[in-house]
C-alpha cells in the first residue's frame, strides 16, 4: 500500500496529450478535469460561487455585450450594450428610470457590438467602430448619460477682423512686407487654428517702430497668441508673443519658428476612415486602423483629446501620425499602454519607440517588431505589467511582457498545457478579475466559461472550466467593495422560452453556512422567517437548489414565481444547481516503473478548507459518477441538530475500491455549499 500526496493544483486541468508526461514539473500539480472549481495561486482548488440574478436584457432574442465603466475604484458601472440601447448597472442592479431600466440611445446594431473598441478617461468613455464616427459616452449622474459624436474641430475660433497698422517712429528707409496671424487659446487650454493672415508693407521695423495689431474678441478666449512669417508669402510662421488684450505691438520681434500655429486636421470624416482601436498614452488619445489605413496610428495633441491638429514646423505637442511599415498589411487591432505603447496587429506585436527621452513626439516616433504571433479582435487584458491576449486564430492565449535580458517584449503560450480546451473552439470575450484570486476569464464560442488563474511572477497559470444550465455569451468585470466582480450574460431556456440574463458572480468569502451562495441565476431572502419565497419569476417552472438557514432543501420547483419551504427560514438562497467536480491524474512516477500497473484506491484523506460535505470515489472506466461515489459526511456527533458549520480539517473517507490502470479519484460537490481542497492523499494498493 502506498500513499501519494498532491499538495498543489496550480497547473489546473491539462490536455490529454500531457497526461502521461509525469516527467513534467507541472504534472505533479495538475488535474485531469477541473469543472466549476478554480485553482488558487497558493495551491488549493475551490468550488466556484454562484451567479446572482441581476435582470433580463431588454431584448432576449438578440445578443448583447457587457463593457466595464470605472470612474475610480469606488464609482464603477457595468454597461449593457444591446441593439440601439445602453443600460447601466451599478452594484448588481439596473439603474432605474421610473419603473424601467434607464437607457441611453445608441447607433450600434447587434452585429456591431463585438467590434466596439473603447477606452476611458474619468467620466468619459470613448467608443470606436469602423462603421461609425468616434463617440464619447459621458456620465453626468447615475441616471444621466450622454452619447455624442466627437467633434475634432476647434473648440474656440480665431479672432476676426485682424488689422495691422504702423506704430512708433524711427523705422529704416527701405520698405518690407510682414505677414501676421493670431490664434485663440480657450479656457481649457486648447488653441484654435490661425486667423486669416494680415499683410502690411512699411519701413523695416526697429525697436521703436513697429506694427500694431487689433482684432475682435473671440468667444471663450482666455488669451491670444501672435505669429509672424519669417518672410513674405512663405506661410512659415513663428511665435512672437501672447496677450489677453485685443491689441498687440510688434517692435521687430524675431519669430520663434519652433513654435508654429496649429493646422486643422480631421482624418475621420469619411466613411472608410473611422478608427477601430483607441487608448490613452502620455496625455494623448491614440486612434488606429481605419478601413483605408489599417496600419496607421493617429494621436491627438498632448492634453487636448479633441485636437488632431499639427503645425509646420512640427511642435513637440503636435498630433502625430505614423504608419507601420511591414512585410504584410496587418491591421492594428489593439493599442496597449504599458511603460511603452504596444500595437497588437493581426500578424505581430510592435513597440512604439520614442527616442532617448521616451517622449512621444513627431520627431521621435518609431516602431520595432517584438514578435510575430498576431491577435484577434477580443480586447486584451492587463495583468500587472503584462498584456494577455487572444492569438489571431482565436484559439490560443498568450502573454506579452518586457524582458530585461532581451530588451524587448516577449511572452509565452498560456494555453499549451490545456490546449484541449481551445482546439476546435474560438474565444469570443475575455476579462480579468484581479482581486481576490487573479483569474483571466474567457467566453468560448460554445457557451463554456474558461478561467485561468494567472500570476506571472510566481510562474502560476492553471486553467479550469465552468458550466451552467445555459450558455455564457459575454463577460466583463469591475471593482465593487474592494474586490472584482465578474458579470456575465447567460443564454438560458426557462419554461420553454429562450431568455438572456445578466448575472454577477458572488464573492467567495463566507464563514457561516447560511451565507453560502452556490446557485446560479439565484436570489436571496434575508428577513423574518417565511415558508413561501416569491420573486423567482425568472426561474418559472425550474427545479431549484435551495439553502435555507444553512440547510439544504431539495425537490422544490418554482410555480407562479414562488417556492414553498418545508419549514420557516430567515436566510434563503434559491437558484439553479451546478456541480463542481475534479478528477485527479493517473498515478505515475517518472522515477519508478509503475505505469501499466493496476491500482485500487480504498481510502482517501482530504485536507479541506472552509468546506462542508462533498462526494468522492474512484474513476475506473465503468464507474458511475453518480452511484459509485461516497458522501463526505459533514455531521459530527458534537453538531447535534444544529446547522453544520464550515470546517477546515482533515477527513478520511473509505471509498468503493476498484482495480484499474489509473488510480484516479473523483471529487464532487452536489449541494449548494462550498468545497475547498488543499491536499488529496489517496491510499493506493498496487498490483501487477
Amino acid at each position: 500500500m502506498a500513499r501519494i500526496i498532491q499538495r498543489s493544483f496550480t497547473s489546473g486541468e491539462i490536455a490529454p496529450g500531457l497526461r502521461v508526461r509525469a516527467d513534467l514539473g507541472k504534472y505533479a500539480t495538475a488535474l485531469e478535469s477541473c469543472t466549476n472549481m478554480f485553482v488558487r495561486s497558493q495551491g488549493g482548488v475551490y468550488s466556484r460561487p454562484g451567479f446572482r440574478f441581476v435582470g433580463e436584457i431588454g431584448d432576449s432574442t438578440k445578443q448583447a455585450r457587457l463593457i466595464p465603466f470605472s470612474f475610480n475604484t469606488e464609482q464603477t458601472y457595468m454597461l449593457l450594450f444591446e441593439e440601439g440601447t445602453i443600460r447601466i448597472i451599478k452594484d448588481g442592479a439596473y439603474i432605474m428610470d421610473g419603473g424601467s431600466p434607464y437607457e441611453v440611445v445608441s447607433p450600434y446594431q447587434e452585429v456591431d457590438l463585438p467590434r466596439i473598441g473603447y477606452t476611458q478617461s474619468a467620466d468619459v468613455m470613448t467608443l470606436v467602430h469602423p462603421s461609425y464616427e468616434p463617440r464619447n459616452l459621458s456620465r453626468l449622474a447615475d441616471d444621466n448619460w450622454t452619447l455624442a459624436v466627437i467633434d475634432f474641430g476647434t473648440t474656440v475660433d480665431p479672432p476676426a477682423n485682424l488689422v495691422a497698422v504702423a506704430t512708433g517712429t524711427g523705422g529704416s528707409s527701405y520698405n518690407k512686407t510682414y505677414d501676421y496671424v493670431i490664434t485663440t487659446v480657450g479656457d481649457d487650454g486648447s488653441e484654435s487654428i490661425a486667423s486669416t493672415k494680415v499683410t502690411i508693407t512699411l519701413n523695416s521695423l526697429s525697436s521703436t517702430y513697429g506694427v500694431k495689431l487689433t482684432y475682435d474678441a473671440a468667444t471663450g478666449a482666455d488669451y491670444y497668441k501672435v505669429y509672424k512669417a519669417d518672410s513674405v508669402n512663405s506661410d512659415v510662421y513663428g511665435f512672437i508673443g501672447e496677450t489677453r488684450s485685443l491689441e498687440f505691438s510688434d517692435f521687430n520681434i524675431a519669430p520663434d519658428l519652433s513654435i508654429a500655429p496649429p493646422q486643422d486636421r480631421e482624418p475621420f470624416t469619411d466613411a472608410d476612415n473611422r478608427p477601430s482601436a483607441v487608448n490613452y498614452y502620455q496625455q494623448r488619445a491614440i486612434y488606429a486602423n481605419t478601413n483605408d489605413e489599417p496600419q496607421t496610428v493617429y494621436t491627438t495633441q498632448t492634453s487636448n483629446y479633441r485636437s488632431l491638429r499639427t503645425s509646420s514646423p512640427a511642435r513637440a505637442d503636435d498630433a502625430v501620425t505614423f504608419t507601420i511599415a511591414g512585410r504584410q498589411v496587418n491591421e492594428i487591432r489593439h493599442i496597449v499602454a504599458l511603460d511603452a505603447l504596444i500595437l497588437l496587429t493581426s500578424g505581430g506585436e510592435w513597440r512604439v519607440t520614442e527616442g532617448q527621452d521616451e517622449v512621444l513626439a513627431p520627431d521621435t516616433v518609431g516602431v520595432r517588431i517584438q514578435s510575430y504571433n498576431g491577435c484577434n479582435w477580443v480586447p486584451p487584458v492587463i495583468v500587472n505589467d503584462t498584456v494577455v491576449f487572444v492569438q489571431s486564430s482565436g484559439a490560443r492565449i498568450r502573454d506579452l511582457g518586457y524582458t530585461f535580458t532581451s530588451d524587448k517584449y516577449t511572452g509565452s503560450d498560456l494555453s499549451i498545457m490545456s490546449e484541449h480546451l481551445f482546439e476546435g473552439y474560438e474565444i469570443k470575450e475575455m476579462t480579468y478579475t484581479k482581486e481576490p484570486y487573479s483569474i483571466v476569464w474567457c467566453v468560448r464560442d460554445d457557451g463554456m466559461l474558461l478561467g485561468m488563474t494567472y500570476q506571472r511572477e510566481q510562474e502560476v497559470w492553471g486553467w479550469h472550466k465552468h458550466t451552467t444550465d445555459g450558455l455564457f455569451e459575454s463577460a466583463a468585470s469591475i471593482t465593487e467593495d474592494n474586490k472584482d466582480s465578474l458579470y456575465v450574460i447567460v443564454n438560458r431556456t426557462i419554461d420553454g422560452n429562450t431568455v438572456r440574463y445578466v448575472e454577477r458572480m458572488d464573492p467567495r468569502e463566507e464563514t457561516n453556512p447560511e451565507d453560502c451562495f452556490y446557485v446560479d441565476s439565484g436570489l436571496s431572502y434575508n428577513g423574518t422567517p417565511v415558508t413561501t419565497l416569491s420573486g423567482l419569476d425568472h426561474l418559472e417552472g425550474e427545479d431549484v437548489a435551495v439553502l435555507a438557514d444553512g440547510n439544504v432543501v431539495n425537490g422544490l420547483t418554482v410555480t407562479s414565481g414562488e417556492i414553498t419551504l418545508p419549514y420557516a427560514a430567515s436566510v434563503v438562497h434559491a437558484g439553479l444547481a451546478y456541480t463542481p467536480e475534479l478528477v485527479t491524474l493517473a498515478v505515475d512516477n517518472p522515477q519508478e516503473a509503475i505505469k501499466g500497473s493496476s491500482f485500487s484506491v480504498g481510502k482517501v484523506k482530504l485536507i479541506v478548507d472552509k468546506s462542508r460535505g462533498g462526494w468522492i470515489g474512484p474513476v475506473p472506466r465503468d464507474a458511475d459518477p453518480v452511484n459509485d461515489v461516497t458522501e463526505i459526511k459533514p455531521r459530527f456527533v458534537a453538531d447535534g441538530y444544529s446547522t453544520i458549520a464550515l470546517r477546515s480539517q482533515e477527513v478520511e473517507v473509505n471509498v468503493k475500491p476498484s482495480w484499474n490502470k489509473r488510480g484516479q479519484v473523483r471529487i464532487q460537490q452536489r449541494d449548494p455549499l462550498p468545497l475547498g481542497i488543499v491536499a488529496i492523499i489517496p491510499e493506493i494498493d498496487i498490483g501487477g
